[in-house]
């Protein structure tokens, strides 16, 4: 069996290193840059420091714990420490030992008998941190010693090596048991194994076999190193030298390793932050502002609907058999020979319509046309209201006594009627008696043409003078009669002529009356024109505006995207140099490999 040799390697240029801790820095800043808290950049700038040496230390049994921990402290009697914690074995730079538990204050003992009475005293299983004065390895050096009595936590405590240090030693007696499963698999793990073969050179039965627990595969394992019982063996060169060599290939190749871990967790990170993005992207396109809806109602269908309805209307309020109608008809027909005014002249009477049933008839057909403008509108609001209801339509505001106005201005009723009766006093009576003695005395003439000549008897005198006063007498029945008459023809005369004003009135009324709604109309559809193209012009900025803020945070999303993407292949290409320059310590260490195994 050959001793190890003092071998140095050619290990990789620690300003690439140096410059491949910088760029991961770099990496981890953009990634967490505007964040609260940044752990990534914190570790990466914690790898970028000078990294302390570390190993591992595996005792197969007592009598390996013992010799590896004296090999390596200087310091002899070594007891078990306790089961199921890894801990830490360092030199301390002073005269004096010194453990710290976890986080407590460190305690400082003057020699090892009070040290290892103070460890025979805890009774609960907690990693130490053990210092001693005669540190023979160098000071940047940290052992982490694991003793295990059974194979029950050999992967817990592989596992935790693991993750502490990237070589190790494993110490053991000649007579040690075969190494475990879980120690193997520790050691494939490891990029350098050293054997620590514990041997007491005056005992005769220990014998070194050709097979033993020491013979681990040369493609990673260091020569057996004996470790003497009564006599302390000398380190090996190699072992002595943190700054080159060995120890600087196995500490930058952890910290490359490291650099690994830390680099395919902001990779990952970048990855799932471009995940998270393309997700608010699918859903902020899913989410993009529709098109402007087209109007429920058009105006213009609205009102032509509404104006062939008021013409519909306005048919209906003039037709000859229409309610109207029928009441002009009422009042025409109400009126009697009292209502006609009569004026005195000098042989007639002349006959008008009295002012006051004038004024009544105009009074009635005004209220007429105010009841109906009334209903009209009310008909007509009730028209409006489905289209209110399907849009946000203004409510109408009629123009009311201003129509009122222009239906009194409009609808003034003139009655044409001028009639006339004759007048008859005493002499038109005399008249009438005379008349009848005419008759007599043509009478008795056309008797004396027969013969029979009794104009010159007395007779004729007795017989004119009572048919004289029989006629004037019956002048008195006959002329009541013919006024009677002749007043009921101008009654019906200005019935008649009423009736024509009322028409011409009630149709100046009815003109006016829809003129005006027919106006309203108009204006409320100006009104409602405004109102949409108003509302259609706020829809449009409204949704103009919203197209652009989704079209500013898509292309902020993509934005941030194409960032995220150039970060993770700027991560990948440091994950590629980081690849070379593990290949390169990879080599570096395996010629060191091979010169401590000639």
């Amino acid at each position: 069996m050959k001793p190890s040799s003092n071998g140095v390697s050619s290990a990789a240029p620690a300003a690439s290193v140096a410059a491949l801790c910088n760029d991961l820095v770099a990496v981890a800043r953009q990634l967490e840059q505007g964040q609260a808290q940044t752990p990534l950049t914190e570790q990466c700038q914690q790898l970028a420091q000078p990294q302390t040496l570390t190993a591992g230390l595996i005792a197969v049994d007592e009598l390996g714990w013992e010799a590896a921990l004296t090999w390596l402290s200087g310091v002899r009697g070594w007891r078990p420490l306790a089961n199921g914690c890894v801990h830490q074995i360092r030199g301390s730079g002073a005269d004096h030992f010194e453990v710290a538990v976890r986080s407590q204050a460190p305690k400082q003992f003057p020699d090892w008998q009070a040290l290892q009475q103070w460890l025979g005293q805890q009774a609960s299983a907690q990693p130490l941190v053990i210092k001693v004065p005669k540190w023979r390895l160098p000071p940047s050096l940290t052992v982490h010693a694991a003793a295990l009595n059974g194979n029950g936590d050999a992967s817990q405590m592989a596992s935790r090596l693991m993750q502490q240090c990237n070589w190790l030693f494993v110490s053991g007696g000649c007579h040690a048991p075969p190494l475990t499963e879980s120690i193997a698999e520790l050691i494939t793990e490891m990029a350098v194994v050293l054997p620590l073969l514990a041997v007491d050179e005056l005992d005769p039965s220990c014998q070194i076999g050709a097979d033993g627990w020491w013979q681990l595969p040369s493609t990673k394992a260091l020569p057996p190193q004996l470790l003497t019982h009564h006599q302390l063996a000398p380190l090996p060169q190699w072992l002595q030298l943190p700054q080159q060599g060995l120890l600087a290939d196995l500490a930058q190749l952890r910290q490359l390793g490291q650099c690994q871990q830390l680099l395919l967790a902001c990779i990952d990170s970048a990855k799932q932050q471009q995940r998270q993005l393309a997700n608010r992207q699918q859903r902020l396109q899913q989410q993009a502002p529709a098109a402007t809806a087209a109007p429920q109602s058009d105006v213009n269908a609205i009102f032509s609907e509404l104006s062939q309805w008021l013409s519909q209307r306005q048919r209906q309020f003039e037709a000859s058999n229409g309610p109207l109608q029928q009441q002009l008809t009422q009042f025409s027909e109400t009126l009697t020979s009292a209502d006609i005014e009569h004026t005195i002249g000098h042989k007639k009477r002349f006959l008008t319509l009295a002012a006051t049933t004038q004024a009544r008839l105009g009074s009635q057909l005004q209220q007429q046309l105010q009841h109906s403008l009334q209903q009209l509108l009310h008909q007509l609001e009730q028209q409006l209201v489905p289209w209110r209801q399907q849009g946000d339509w203004p409510p109408p505001q009629w123009p009311i006594s201003q129509w009122r106005q222009q239906l009194q201005q409009a609808m003034q009723l003139d009655v044409r009627y001028r009639g006339e009766l004759p007048m008859r006093g005493w002499l038109a009576r005399l008249a009438e008696g005379r008349r009848n003695v005419f008759m007599v005395l043509l009478l008795a003439s056309m008797l004396g043409y027969m013969g029979l000549d009794i104009r010159g008897s007395g007779l004729i005198g007795l017989l004119i003078l009572p048919v004289f006063i029989a006629g004037i007498g019956y002048s008195y029945v006959t002329w009541q009669k013919e006024d009677a008459e002749q007043e009921q023809q101008q009654l019906e005369r200005l019935q008649q002529e009423l009736k024509g004003a009322l028409m011409r009135a009630q149709a100046e009324g009815s003109r006016a009356l829809f003129s005006g709604v027919s106006d309203g109309l108009n204006e409320l559809k100006r009104q409602w024109q405004q109102h949409q193209t108003a509302r259609d012009q706020q829809a449009r900025q409204q949704h103009d505006v919203a197209v652009a803020q989704h079209r500013g945070r898509d292309r902020q999303l993509s934005q941030q995207q194409q960032q995220w993407q150039q970060l993770q292949q700027q991560a990948e290409r440091l994950s590629e140099r980081l690849l070379q320059q593990q290949r390169q310590s990879q080599r570096s260490l395996q010629q060191a490999l091979q010169e401590a195994n000639r």
